[in-house]
């Protein structure tokens, strides 16, 4: 489903942020705590768009990138990832990684709307759509 979104991280407050924020705009949303349930969920059941931790225990989230791009059912599936890491690269570390964007935390709701549209190829958030119409 293409308005369906995996969230992965390890964060419960950034799990609830995001899943808040994403379910106002009608995306459905389900969430994985580590890197090894996400990446078996997302396997299970492909998501539209995975929206992942960089940093958590056990498997990072560059690793959930390269595994879930090595698997036939997620290797289409649009990857941003989040950190909190204050490296200047961190977009280029993203993109080497396979991700196809990248938010820093603390996630700013409209920099998440807007690069969640545009993965998904929608031309406006959701709830802006009828606005120019």
């Amino acid at each position: 489903m293409a308005r369906d979104i995996l969230l992965i991280d390890d964060d419960d407050f950034m799990v609830e942020l995001v899943s808040s924020l994403l379910l106002a705009r009608g995306y459905a949303v389900r969430s994985a705590r580590d890197g090894e349930s996400g990446l078996a969920e997302a396997l299970c059941q492909p998501p539209g768009l995975v929206i992942l931790d960089v940093n958590m225990p056990g498997m990072d989230g560059y690793t959930v990138t390269r595994r879930l791009a090595e698997a036939e059912s997620t290797r289409r599936v649009p990857i941003v990832a989040a950190t909190a890491s204050f490296r200047d690269n961190g977009a280029e570390e993203a993109r080497a990684a396979g991700c196809n964007g990248y938010l820093p935390k603390p996630i700013n709701a409209e920099d998440l709307y807007r690069t969640v549209a545009t993965l998904l190829g929608e031309s406006a958030p959701p709830d802006r759509q009828g606005a120019a119409e």
